[in-house]
């Protein structure tokens, strides 16, 4: 018997015929030769023929018996399952990933830092610079819009708690912390 027919059906998988087997064993050469011309150099760098083939079996051999009645309806539905493996994997491997040059690290270690003593003098003046702007477009705001941004972007103060410290609604706090994020942002762009 071949070795990329599995011996036993695997849990729930239909139960297999001698005609099911004796139909998949004549046609392994086929289906290894049908791979062989379709996978394209994407997939075939990355797996081998025979593993894609194995897959295509196990996949059929998982899949409910139909009454394939004649050899030829049967191969046609071999090639199906191997053209629908190949197009997968062609997708899987084709698709755009990230890619790690595009990356910037937070840091020289490439984590996040926090701690001022870790930063570079440029990125200490950089974030220096960040800061100052940041006040500036803080300054300019009306005082209860900037009480408002302060107390939910900085300190994730709740907006009922908010509404109360202000005497305000909680709808009027999320509506004027909208526009006052909209006006900081036009600011700091």
């Amino acid at each position: 018997m071949d070795p990329e027919i599995p011996q036993h059906a695997p849990q729930g998988a239909a139960a297999r015929t001698e005609q099911f087997d004796r139909r998949l064993e004549e046609n392994v050469a086929l289906l290894r030769r049908y791979v062989r011309a379709k996978t394209g150099a994407t997939v075939r760098s990355r797996e081998p023929v025979s593993d894609i083939v194995q897959s295509v079996v196990r996949a059929a051999c998982e899949a409910p018996l139909d009454a394939h009645e004649d050899d030829a309806a049967f191969r046609s539905w071999l090639c199906t399952i191997a053209a629908n493996k190949i197009i997968s994997k062609n997708r899987f491997y084709s698709a755009e990933r990230r890619d790690a040059d595009r990356e910037r690290s937070f840091g020289e270690q490439g984590r996040l830092v926090r701690d001022e003593a870790q930063l570079s003098p440029a990125l200490r003046a950089e974030r220096g610079e960040d800061f100052e702007r940041l006040r500036g477009a803080l300054d300019v705001l009306d005082p209860t819009d900037r009480e408002i941004v302060i107390l939910r972007k900085l300190f994730d103060v709740p907006t009922p708690r908010i509404a109360e410290r202000v005497s305000l609604s909680a709808s009027t706090v999320r509506g004027r912390l909208a526009r006052a994020m909209t006006e900081l942002a036009a600011r700091l762009t």
